[in-house]
């Protein structure tokens, strides 16, 4: 976890075009302490995250629709195929699938040692 100083010398870089701290208001008009985040980074890519506790209740769906009537460009968002419940809401808010991301786990060569003849004579 970073320490305090190092949250604020990150936030001294600007690192997001966009940040908004998320709040529950409930059916009474209460609102509730933060229950989450929303961002947009410089290139665009949005994130987001909500409180396992308050999930399900249109949080996000509000959020980010507060969010884009102020962005402009095409907005992107990168998700987890595991996550269903973050592409159910991003194709919900009418987001289209661009891109599959592949990855293959390899073992860390050793500090110096080679790699196999076979792999460095492949292309």
């Amino acid at each position: 976890m970073p320490s305090y100083d190092e949250h604020v010398e990150f936030w001294k870089a600007e690192p997001y075009k966009l940040a908004m701290i998320v709040h529950y208001v409930d059916e009474d008009g209460c609102e509730h302490a933060p229950v989450g985040y929303c961002y947009i980074t410089k290139q665009n890519e949005l994130g987001i995250f909500v409180s396992e506790l308050y999930r399900g209740r249109g949080i996000a769906t509000e959020s980010l629709g507060e969010l884009f009537e102020i962005m402009d460009g095409d907005i992107f968002a990168n998700v987890a195929p595991s996550n269903y419940h973050s592409r159910h809401l991003f194709e919900k808010l009418g987001f289209d699938l661009i891109q599959l991301t592949y990855r293959k786990e390899q073992p860390a060569l050793l500090a110096g040692a080679e790699a196999p003849a076979s792999a460095s004579s492949q292309g």
